[in-house]
């Protein structure tokens, strides 16, 4: 009997052990995402690096300039330049896993993975957004409406 109560401790401490270092690692996984999307708080930061803080005023005709459209194409130039490849791979991933029959707990870290990588690649758009307003003397305010009324005319 005192053999079966230690094969049944030995085990179940096994068992325990096995399963620390499963949540151990599950941690750290989810731990080190939602690390990189705290950074998504630095957001306001960087957007006070916009060297151009004058208010806009949008014209009355609601019309665009074609300096304003031409500017606007290069800041999102420069961004799709940059983190091209970026989002390229992302959705090469994301296509994998979708495309698997089964998914199973040994996809969590690639999920995971990718997730961080997402954000990372925003805050480096982001970064990119920055520098190119500043070359093309945008303030936020005035590339916003910019952005917004060409999606508007395109129907995005």
């Amino acid at each position: 009997m005192k053999k079966l109560a230690l094969g049944c401790g030995v085990v179940v401490l096994l068992l325990a052990i096995a399963g620390a270092g499963v949540a151990y690692y599950v941690y750290r996984q989810i731990g080190a995402t939602i690390t990189q999307f705290a950074e998504f708080a630095q957001v306001p930061d960087l957007e006070r690096g916009v060297r151009n803080r004058a208010a806009f005023t949008p014209p009355v005709s609601g019309e665009l300039t074609e300096q304003q459209v031409e500017r606007l194409v290069r800041v999102q130039n420069r961004i799709r330049e940059r983190l091209g490849e970026r989002f390229a791979e992302f959705e090469q991933r994301h296509k994998t896993l979708l495309e698997k029959d089964r998914a199973n707990a040994l996809d969590l870290p690639e999920v995971f993975a990718m997730y961080r990588g997402l954000a990372t690649a925003w805050m480096d758009a982001k970064r990119q957004q920055v520098e190119a307003l500043n070359e093309v003397s945008f303030s936020l305010e005035e590339y916003r409406w910019v952005r917004d009324r060409s999606y508007s005319a395109l129907g995005l």
